[in-house]
């Protein structure tokens, strides 16, 4: 397990800046590099955290946060998986 100290809500960003304090550590249990997830061409940071997801995009000023899914339970992991559409018939509105 990992420890960093992290800002999950952009909207927090300004306080911290006014008002710097170490952030509490927060365990991250896995990460994956993901591409394509936020935007065509895009490569995306996910983060599982125990009680939550985040994804940060990774740009070349650094990570810019994109969203976060909180989670009631506990996450012991996160997997990525590719999904193959399988266009039918009915997908174009053909009977």
């Amino acid at each position: 397990m990992l420890y960093i100290a992290s800002v999950s809500h952009p909207e927090v960003e300004a306080d911290i800046i006014a008002n710097p304090q170490a952030q509490p550590p927060t365990p991250i249990l896995q990460s994956l590099l993901v591409s394509d997830l936020t935007s065509p061409g895009s490569s995306s940071l996910v983060i599982a955290k125990p009680d939550r997801v985040e994804v940060w995009d990774v740009g070349p000023a650094g990570l810019v946060f994109q969203a976060d899914l909180e989670v009631w339970g506990s996450i012991i992991g996160i997997e990525k998986v590719v999904v193959k559409v399988r266009c039918s018939s009915w997908d174009h509105g053909m009977s």
